[in-house]
C-alpha cells in the first residue's frame, strides 16, 4: 500500500519550520532480552541556567554512552553523527567517518542522486505500437520503460483500447525488455533475498512488482498446507509444484515458497485453525510473464494472440504506428514509494533510470552505469565519494558501504538544493507514515522526524531530520553493525539514541 506526505514549505527558520518537543520520554523495556530502556537525563531540571556547549555535548555523550554501552549493545559497531543543517560542525559524532552497512539508508543516497539527475523529467509513457490493421494484427508492440509500478490495471486498459479499434487477431506479441542492459539482479545479494521478496530481478518490463503471490492455509493435522495462488497467470515455465508443508500442532508457524529447476517448493508448517499466510514469490522470468499475462488479459476481450517474443534489443517494426500509452510515474511518487516504504525494486529502478540516460562506458551495464551516474551526481552536490561504497541501489547487499557522515551530508546537500520539498516528502515521518508509522509512539520525536530506516541481519539504521523546537532542525545519522541482538532490540536502541539526541539539543546548542 502505498502512502505519500504532502509536501510543506520551508520556514525562514530551517526546512520544517518551527514546532516545540514535548520534555516527555517514553520508557520501553525489553528485559527478556537482556537491554533495558534508559531514560537520558532531564537536562532542564539538572541545569535549569542554559548549560555551557561543554556541558551540552558531555551530557548528551552520557545519555548516548548509558543507551549504547548496556552490556547488551556494548560489543556492536555503533556509529553517529549529528549536524544542524545550517553548520558546518557536528554536534556530536562518534565514528562518523568510519564505514558501515548502511542497509537501505543507501536509498538516500539514490534518491537523493536521482532526484538530482533525473529532473526535470520529460513526459514519459510506456508505448504500444502496432503493424497491420484491425481486425488482424501482424504485430504488436510494448516497449519496457521499467515502470515498477505497471500492474494488471495497465493491461487491461491496453486490451480495452485494442478491443475498441476492432482488433480480434495478434499475429506475434513482442515485447520489447531492451532499455535496461545487463544484470537484473546484484550478484552479493543473499540467496535468501533472491529467495524472498526482497531481491527482485529488475527489468524493463516491470509487471505487479515481479512478485507471484501465494496464500498458504492449515488443514487437518498432518495434512499439507493448502496452496492457493493469488496470482491470476503463472509463469508457463513454473508450473509444477511440491508442497513439503504441513498442518502441525508443534514447532513455529512459518511459511515459504521457493524455485528450483521449473518448479515451486512450498515449505512451512501452521497450526489447524490457524490464519492462511501469503509469501511473496520471485517471478522466474519477469518478460515472458509479462507477456503472457498480456496475453490472457487480451484473451477477456476475445482478442487471439499466436506469438509471444520476448527482445532484449530495440525492435522497431516496419510500418508500426502507436495505438496506446501508459503514463509513466513522477519522479516524486517514485522516491516516495522507494522511501517510505523501502521498496528495493522501486530504489534498483531508479538507479537504472540513471544509467539509462547515459551510453558510456559503453561495456558496462546499465546498473553500473547508474553507480557512475550516482557518484558524479552526489559529488557534484558536495559529497565526497570516499565516504561510501554502493554496489547496488537499495542497500540489499552486505558490500555496501557508507560512513554516518556521508549520509548526514548528503541530507544537508539535498535540504539546499531544489529538490528539497519533493526530497523531504518522500520520507517517512515518526509514529505516522511508512516504515516509521509504528515507531517512535508516544515520544517527543513522533512526528517531528523525518526519516528513512534500514534493517539487515544484525543491522539497523536510521538517518533522517529531526525538527527542533524555535532551532533549524538537525540531521542526523544513527548506524550500528555487528550485533547479535534481535531486530526489536537494535530497533529500540536506536530509537533511544534519537529520542536523547532530541531531549539534548532542545535545552542545548
Amino acid at each position: 500500500m502505498k502512502r505519500y506526505i504532502q509536501s510543506v514549505g520551508y520556514g525562514l527558520i530551517g526546512l520544517f519550520g518551527v514546532g516545540s518537543v514535548s520534555p516527555a520520554i517514553a520508557v520501553i523495556t525489553q528485559s527478556n532480552v537482556g537491554f533495558r530502556s534508559v531514560t537520558p537525563p532531564n537536562l532542564a531540571q539538572a541545569n535549569p541556567a542554559q548549560p555551557s556547549a561543554s556541558q551540552c555535548a558531555a551530557n548528551l555523550n552520557t545519555a548516548i554512552n548509558a543507551i549504547t554501552q548496556q552490556p547488551a549493545l556494548s560489543t556492536a559497531y555503533w556509529g553517529i553523527h549529528v549536524q544542524p543543517l545550517q553548520s558546518s560542525r557536528p554536534l556530536y559524532s562518534s565514528n562518523g567517518d568510519r564505514f558501515f552497512l548502511p542497509a537501505s539508508n543507501a536509498k538516500l543516497l539514490t534518491t537523493a542522486a536521482a532526484l538530482a539527475s533525473l529532473t526535470p523529467q520529460p513526459p514519459r509513457s510506456t508505448p504500444v505500437f502496432a503493424t497491420g490493421q484491425a481486425p488482424i494484427l501482424n504485430t504488436l508492440r510494448i516497449v519496457g520503460q521499467g515502470d515498477p509500478s505497471f500492474s494488471d490495471r495497465n493491461l487491461e486498459q491496453i486490451a480495452q483500447a485494442l478491443k475498441a479499434k476492432g482488433v480480434q487477431s495478434i499475429g506475434t506479441l513482442i515485447g520489447d525488455d531492451s532499455l535496461f542492459q545487463g544484470r537484473r539482479l546484484a550478484p552479493s545479494w543473499s540467496w535468501e533475498d533472491l529467495q524472498g521478496g526482497d531481491g527482485l530481478a529488475v527489468n524493463s518490463l516491470i509487471l505487479n512488482g515481479n512478485i507471484i503471490l501465494a496464500k498458504l492455509a492449515p488443514q487437518s493435522l498432518g495434512q499439507p498446507l493448502r496452496l492457493e495462488w493469488l496470482t491470476p497467470t503463472l509463469p508457463s515455465s513454473y508450473r509444477a509444484v511440491q508442497n513439503f508443508s504441513k498442518t502441525t500442532d508443534a514447532g513455529p508457524e512459518f511459511v515459504e515458497v521457493d524455485r528450483e529447476e521449473g518448479q515451486f517448493l512450498v515449505f512451512g508448517q501452521l497450526r489447524p485453525g490457524s490464519a492462511a499466510k501469503t509469501a511473496d514469490v520471485p517471478v522466474p522470468d519477469p518478460g515472458l510473464a509479462f507477456l503472457e499475462r498480456l496475453r490472457a488479459i487480451l484473451q477477456t476481450q476475445q482478442i487471439r494472440v499466436n506469438r509471444l517474443s520476448v527482445t532484449a534489443i530495440p525492435s522497431p517494426q516496419p510500418g508500426e504506428i502507436s495505438v496506446a500509452a501508459i503514463p509513466f510515474p513522477s519522479l516524486a511518487a517514485l522516491t516516495a514509494e522507494t522511501n517510505q516504504q523501502s521498496n528495493n525494486l522501486y530504489a534498483e529502478t531508479l538507479l537504472r533510470l540513471m544509467g539509462s540516460r547515459v551510453s558510456q562506458p559503453a561495456e558496462a551495464s546499465t546498473p553500473d552505469r547508474g553507480l557512475l551516474v550516482l557518484r558524479q551526481t552526489l559529488t557534484r552536490l558536495g559529497i565526497d565519494p570516499q565516504g561510501y561504497r554502493l554496489v547496488d541501489g537499495s542497500g540489499l547487499s552486505r558490500k555496501n558501504l557508507a560512513s554516518p557522515k556521508a549520509l548526514v551530508d548528503t541530507l544537508k546537500a539535498i535540504a539546499q538544493s531544489p529538490h528539497r520539498e519533493v526530497f523531504r516528502a518522500s520520507l517517512a515521518v515518526a509514529g505516522q507514515s511508512g516504515t516509521l508509522r509504528q515507531r517512535f509512539l508516544n515520544t517527543p520525536v513522533a512526528g517531528r522526524f523525518y526519516g528513512k530506516t534500514g534493517t539487515l541481519q544484525g543491522v539497523s539504521t536510521l538517518a533522517g531530520y529531526l525538527e527542533m523546537p524555535a532551532k533549524p532542525p538537525l540531521a542526523l545519522s544513527v548506524l550500528v553493525n555487528h550485533s547479535n541482538q534481535p531486530h526489536a532490540v537494535l530497533r529500540q536502541a536506536t530509537e533511544q539514541v534519537v529520542i536523547a539526541i532530541a531531549r539534548s539539543a532542545s535545552t542545548c546548542f
